[in-house]
């Protein structure tokens, strides 16, 4: 049987993290000590430690930047966290770090590797090296306390996961990946595998693609399809999925498939809606794996398990917001859900008819979802100038999830519940049939949270 541990960027960025120690003066047990005794081989993935992510992106649009006259971070400091590991590594990991570091000095001095900046592919390698660093010095550690593990870089043959599409963010080929990870498993007898998240292979192109704003979750719960994994950990620096992000909040114990997606619209510390693919895919075949999500140092502690249905979902579970973007097409829009889904767009209906179309976006995919609409609407205004698109931000998403099909006047109640503290809301915008969700202004995110928290979840419950 297989496990699959997938730990976040915060649960990687220091060594005590992962081996135990003290950390901040304070003693903690470390990932790899709670794992210990466990009979079945043990998938790793890491995300990239702690804000490297962004370090990345910032320094890709420097040096994409004429006008920029500071000079290009060092590959030491690019990678601050995994530097002040301050690891002695094997002949082999030193060779995979020292060719990430090069890619990274060769940018700041030589013309021709920053002219590759223009090619998504090579781009998505660039974001890919967080994780791959995050990887080397996850293995070390374990290698170096005793686990029988092994390495699989994404850069490696034997790496299961395969991608389609966009470079910069990515499908997956659940049927292909399926495959690689049969025979990656039959061919490797190490105890505990150890592999960067976030991406994976085009193996059309040969070329790496990643999978976007919470690509290693994505990654980590495609594989436990690939695998047919028994269990599936998401680590990170909570206890589970508070029922609001408010202070005092408690764990939800349990989440039913169909409102862990809703949860994850609203924003809610879950793998996005897009990443639980491979979960409902199991589902769908009738196996149920065990799937939680728990703090990286308490991993037998308070958590949220996933599951097909939960008994929960009769009743308020709970509150989350996040910022999006609103864009309104009106005209012939023959074609853009299917354009959207197909690029991977992750985006909530508001309204819809045959010639209008309004929906909300997560605004951390602004980037991506922009490409993807400039491209049909350039495509659209070669067959028809028809198409009209309106552009709107500073807009938030906000709701509850649970109890809306069993709660008489549920929406009435949280639209009044928001209205009586000066709220407005612009639109309904409900992810399933079992949330209640609603556009407002950015800024009124908190407040509302904090309103529906404690009016229909701590009041009832006391």
């Amino acid at each position: 049987m297989t496990t699959i541990i997938k730990a976040g960027g915060s649960s990687v960025a220091t060594p005590e993290r992962l081996v135990g120690g003290y950390l901040g003066g304070k003693p903690i047990p470390g990932i790899y000590p709670q794992l210990h005794g466990m009979d079945d081989r043990i998938i790793f993935i890491t995300s990239a430690q702690g804000k490297t992510t962004d370090a990345i992106k910032k320094f890709i649009r420097d040096a994409n930047d004429p006008k920029t006259v500071c000079p290009l971070p060092e590959p030491e400091d690019l990678f601050a966290y995994s530097t002040r590991f301050g690891i002695t590594y094997s002949p082999t990991s030193s060779a995979r770090r020292y060719s990430v570091f090069r890619e990274i000095e060769k940018i700041g001095t030589d013309p021709d590797t920053r002219r590759q900046l223009d090619d998504n592919s090579y781009v998505a390698m660039l974001h890919l090296m967080g994780e791959r660093i995050a990887a080397i010095d996850a293995y070390e550690l374990a290698l170096q306390s005793g686990w029988d593990c092994a390495l699989i870089d994404i850069i490696d043959e034997r790496f299961p996961l395969s991608v389609t599409g966009d470079y910069m963010n990515a499908g997956i080929d659940f049927a292909d990946t399926a495959n690689r990870a049969r025979k990656m498993l039959d061919g490797t007898k190490a105890h505990m595998l150890i592999f960067p998240g976030y991406g994976g292979m085009n193996r059309s192109t040969r070329k790496g693609g990643i999978l976007a704003r919470g690509g290693s979750d994505r990654s980590a719960i495609a594989l436990q399809y690939a695998t047919r994994a028994r269990s599936l950990g998401i680590l990170t620096d909570v206890d589970g999925i508070k029922a609001a992000n408010v202070d005092g909040a408690k764990t939800v114990p349990i989440l039913g498939l169909r409102d862990a997606k809703a949860a994850a619209t609203f924003g809610a510390k879950l793998p996005g809606s897009n990443s639980l693919e491979g979960l409902k895919m199991r589902h769908d075949e009738g196996e149920e794996p065990e799937v939680y999500i728990a703090h990286a140092q308490r991993i037998h502690g308070d958590r949220t398990e996933i599951v097909k249905d939960a008994k929960n979902s009769g009743s308020v579970i709970l509150v989350a917001g996040r910022p999006v973007d609103v864009y309104t097409f009106e005209g012939n829009i023959s074609g853009i859900e299917d354009t959207l889904r197909g690029r991977n767009v992750e985006f909530t209906m508001i309204t819809g008819n045959a010639d209008s179309l309004s929906i909300a976006v997560p605004n951390e995919n602004r980037d991506h979802t922009n490409l993807v609409i400039e491209e049909y609407m350039q495509h659209r205004r070669r067959k028809t100038n028809g198409v009209r698109v309106e552009y709107e931000q500073g807009k938030g998403h906000i709701g509850v999830v649970g109890g809306v099909r069993n709660t008489t006047g549920i929406l009435e109640t949280c639209a009044g519940l928001l209205a009586r503290e000066g709220i407005n809301i612009e639109d309904a915008a409900d992810p399933s049939r079992n949330s209640s969700g609603f556009i407002v202004n950015e800024s009124d995110i908190k407040p509302g949270i904090e309103t529906l928290y404690r009016r229909l979840i701590l009041e009832r419950a006391s």
